[in-house]
């Protein structure tokens, strides 16, 4: 009976629901920008006919000022209950959304919430309009740059870096994006970090067939999303569209390659994207140099071929879970095992009295390397004000390393001497030839053996509530290392010249440390108008970090045992006191280190009108730091302590200019101008007052006097952007002084070759540094676009180096300095006469001067100029042909077998069979000249190293795609 009255009472309930008149509501949003999207409503009968018709409005607040991140709401009434409808939403460039519904009023408002409503981009009809109509490669929409990846010319191998860096001003370095000289804080696919952060693997492992168009523009961040103003930390953001068959499918690829000099490549990528989940599987195989990590391409502005004989194995995983905006978790994890072999020789020149020192070495080394990584990120919003972010860390790394090398150097510089095989000779020597005692100073030679296991964890969490337009942060992060690190050492020295005895060491070092960081910030952000939107904010802050390091260093001179263990390099006394017996105390040191810093202070933005037209906005921070410091260490039997404390005021203030009128948000023309002081406190280490003599050739004294660093900024930026036609242009100046800036003064023995060296203060030194960019399409229809930038930089510092034979009087009298400039010219010229052809060339033009006040230092001039002309070329019969010629010419350095020009031409042609299908032929350095050649300048010296390449080879490959589209 209670069944039947229950039922009954429902039965009525729905006529009731059924019979009476309601609203239905609902909000319409951007999926990609996460922002209130203008839309037309449609109310449709089941059998598709029209019955109301309205637009989305936008939401302003209690003031009637509309708010940029509120909804667009549509609410459409009398609308009769019980029936069936559609609901269709329509927007430009979206694709159209159909809603099926059973009008349900019974509820007390007699309201039906379809709630939020996410739209999905319309990818092929901006393809038509883009690529079909005017097939240019940039189009400005707002404050949106968008690139079609159509307009460019690719093969089925390229990689998602490899269309970035086609990209007119874009640039990659060190794994990191620029455009325009800007960094990319975040590159997204499709509007979602789907890649958890790891830019490095989407460059490397994303297809570029399955990317549509790629765009760059700037997006809010945590606390403009929260409060729905802008709170000052927006992100410039690399967002990359996929194509629209790529969504909600699995897709990717297996790539077998072999060829000459026992090259070989196996691959296998597996990837799956949708509106609420991603993840990917990569596993790889080769000895071609090219790791899974690390995006490798032979398109760039310098030659980076692969470095040595690496042998790698590796696999990746991640996966991403994105149901809503309100929750996101990911995670992700590799593994990699690698082998190398390496050759390096290398040229030290460092300037000098009278006569500069030179050094020359070579290394031959093994290494065995293990390494694992995993990482897991969540972020959750249980209401639209509160937003909570949760990192976690592991690593793990494994190293076995062996190494051989020698060395010798002297006053002289002799032209041809140069190599490994005269290296050698110099070692063949005996200690009475007469050629030896007169020019070599030292010869070093060592053996050495390393074993290293590390392993790191890292964790941070994250919480930020909204309150009106203001904001409440916190942040907090825990950081522990723990490394365990072996080494064996046979070394070996002799000073042919000054007839010193000759130096043998058999050591073994048994090195743990351990280190962890804590630290925590707590923020509030103040809003404020001045009778327009958001006019300001005002944020005190505290900061809190804890840094403890411990490291115990015992070092044995297995040469002082008794037992006969000296022609084996690994081999340590059984007997455990027999080794204590070794103990080096001068050179064996434990010590612990505690650093607590604690800061508070004032962030501040403003906004001002100036004239009616003109926005100025001010920046500023304010902080007052307290720095304290506590080193204890051991050495020689007898502990060393140091204990400081520093306040000081990192003052950091700039203002930006819109010079185009009514600009607040300076998108257009620029001027902008900053300054900023920076403290450095001088390393504990520096200044505890003993000699470390553990390296004979280079003795380390401390300097318990030593004082902090200040270093003043000062940096000037105009920018010109002409968006309808594609151009830009920017120049910055940042000039910087530094007094009492830390430096190794040096002192070289003539006779000995010995180095002593103790850090000092030294007032003087500044720098300069100028860069000038620009893009500029040659063509309205962009077939031609040109891009590059001018740069330079110069460094004077005080010359610290100086001989022992100079009295105290010259010493006192030195002061001497140095300049050290390079100016930097660099040009690109992207041309596509049809659109199945593209030629690129590359130049970049490098001058290093060096010159000193001494009467006797001789000015160094040196040249690199590098030249790059490439080709791609999608030809008949499913035939694609891409193929780069790099010319690379040196000129004045000190190793003459450097100064000469290489030509390094790389070539490859694939054969489409089908869609699905792909034959390759490729060849790395067809004329067998590719050398790893890097030099490096200062106010001391200069070092000029050659590393072994990968060496030349033909390469066959078969690739299959499964699911390309």
């Amino acid at each position: 009976m209670n069944k039947f009255i229950i039922a009954c009472l429902a039965f009525i309930i729905t006529l009731h629901g059924a019979a009476q008149k309601g609203t239905i509501k609902g909000s319409v949003y951007d999926p990609i920008r996460e922002v209130g999207l203008a839309a037309k409503i449609e109310l449709l009968s089941s059998d598709s006919s029209l019955i109301q018709e309205q637009h989305t409005w936008w939401a302003s607040d209690d003031n009637g000022r509309q708010d940029m991140k509120a909804p667009f709401w549509f609410r459409i009434g009398d609308v009769q209950g019980g029936k069936k409808y559609i609901v269709k939403i329509e927007s430009d460039k979206y694709e159209t959304k159909y809603i099926h519904i059973t009008a349900d009023f019974s509820n007390r408002d007699n309201i039906m919430d379809l709630g939020e409503v996410w739209m999905t981009r319309e990818t092929s009809k901006m393809e038509t309009v883009i690529v079909q109509g005017t097939r240019l490669l940039m189009v400005n929409k707002g404050d949106t740059t968008i690139y079609n990846v159509a307009a460019l010319v690719t093969t089925e191998s390229d990689m998602l870096g490899d269309l970035i860096q086609k990209l007119p001003g874009a640039e990659l370095r060190n794994g990191k994006i620029y455009v325009n000289g800007k960094y990319i804080d975040k590159l997204l696919i499709s509007g979602k970090d789907f890649f958890n952060g790891d830019i490095s693997m989407a460059l490397q492992q994303l297809p570029a067939y399955t990317v549509g168009k790629i765009k760059t523009y700037e997006m809010l961040g945590d606390a403009s999303e929260l409060t729905g103003y802008d709170m000052g930390d927006k992100q410039f953001v690399m967002d990359v569209i996929m194509k629209k068959q790529y969504f909600g499918q699995k897709f990717g690829e297996i790539v077998l390659a072999g060829g000459t000099n026992n090259r070989f490549k196996i691959l296998g990528r597996l990837f799956y994207f949708d509106d609420q989940q991603s993840f990917g599987l990569v596993g790889e195989t080769n000895n071609l140099g090219q790791s899974v990590h690390t995006f490798n391409s032979s398109q760039i502005w310098m030659n980076n071929n692969p470095v040595g004989n690496i042998y790698e194995r590796s696999a990746y995983a991640n996966y991403r879970f994105e149901p809503n905006r309100n929750f996101k978790f990911g995670m992700s994890g590799s593994v990699q095992h690698k082998r190398e072999h390496t050759f390096q020789r290398t040229s030290v020149e460092s300037y000098l009295e009278s006569s500069n020192n030179y050094n020359w070495s070579y290394n031959q080394g093994r290494a065995v390397e293990t390494t694992a990584d995993m990482r897991l990120t969540m972020d959750y919003k249980p209401m639209k004000s509160l937003k909570l972010e949760g990192t976690y860390d592991f690593s793990f790394q494994k190293n076995y390393i062996t190494d051989f090398s020698r060395s010798f150097s002297t006053l002289d510089n002799p032209d041809g001497m140069f190599s490994a095989s005269s290296i050698d000779t110099v070692f063949t020597w005996h200690s009475d030839y007469d050629l030896l005692k007169r020019w070599v100073q030292t010869r070093q030679q060592q053996d050495a053996l390393q074993r290293l296991h590390s392993q790191q964890h890292k964790g941070s969490i994250s919480a930020k509530k909204a309150f009106g337009k203001n904001i409440l942060s916190f942040d907090a992060e825990f950081n522990h290392n723990n490394s365990d690190d072996k080494g064996y050492n046979l070394f070996h020295l002799d000073y042919p010249v000054s007839g010193l005895d000759n130096d043998y060491r058999h050591r073994f070092n048994d090195k743990e440390s351990k280190q962890y960081s804590i630290n925590g910030t707590a923020n509030y952000t103040i809003a404020f108008e001045r009778g327009e939107p958001l006019t300001g904010w005002l944020k005190p802050f505290m900061k809190f970090r804890k840094d403890y390091t411990h490291s115990d260093n015992p070092l044995y001179r297995l040469d002082w045992a008794e037992t006969d263990i000296v022609s084996d390099l690994v081999l340590l006394p059984t007997d455990l006191q027999v080794l204590l017996n070794t103990l080096d105390p001068a050179n064996s040191f434990e010590y612990r280190q505690h650093i607590n810093r604690f800061e508070t202070g004032l962030d501040f933005r403003s906004d001002v009108r100036i004239g009616g037209k003109t926005w100025v906005r001010f920046n500023g921070k304010l902080p007052l730091e307290i720095w304290h410091g506590k080193l204890d260490y051991f050495r020689f039997n007898q502990p060393f302590h140091t204990d400081r404390t520093h306040r000081f005021v990192n003052l950091d203030l700039s203002a930006r200019i819109s010079l185009t009128p009514n600009d607040r948000e300076g998108k257009k023309h620029t001027m902008s101008i900053s300054y900023n002081i920076d403290n450095k406190v001088a390393d504990l280490l520096n200044t505890l007052n003993f000699k470390d003599e553990a390296n004979p050739l280079v003795i380390t004294q401390g300097n318990p006097y030593l004082k902090n660093a200040l270093t003043h900024n000062l940096k000037w930026e105009i920018k010109f952007e002409q968006q309808e036609r594609m151009r830009h242009f920017s120049s910055r100046i940042h000039y910087a002084i530094i007094n009492n800036a830390v430096g190794y003064e040096r002192f070289y023995n003539l006779s000995t070759g010995v180095t002593t060296q103790t850090p000092k203060n030294i007032d003087g030194n500044w720098a300069i540094n100028w860069a000038n960019s620009f893009i500029c399409p040659l063509k309205k229809n962009q077939q031609i676009i040109l891009d590059g930038g001018l740069f330079w930089t110069y460094n004077h510092s005080k010359d610290l180096n100086t001989v022992y034979s100079l009295t105290e009087t010259d010493k006192a009298l030195n002061n001497n300095s140095v300049g050290t400039s390079q100016s930097k010219l660099r040009l690109r010229l992207l041309y596509k006469p049809t659109r199945k052809l593209l030629f690129n060339y590359q130049v970049e033009s490098v001058w290093n001067n060096i010159s000193g006040t001494r009467s006797d230092f001789k000015t160094i001039n040196s040249y690199h100029i590098n030249n790059v002309f490439s080709a791609r070329m999608n030809l008949p019969c499913n035939f694609n042909f891409n193929s780069s010629l790099n010319v690379n010419s040196r000129y004045g350095f000190a190793d003459k077998s450097l100064c000469k020009t290489y030509f390094l031409w790389n070539a490859k042609i694939e054969r489409n069979l089908g869609k699905n299908i792909t034959l390759s032929l490729e060849s790395n350095d067809i004329l067998h000249q590719n050398k790893g050649v890097s030099v490096v300048m200062d106010a001391q010296g200069r070092t000029e190293t050659f590393r072994e390449q990968t060496p030349p080879y033909v390469l066959l490959g078969f690739t299959w795609r499964f699911r390309k589209k």
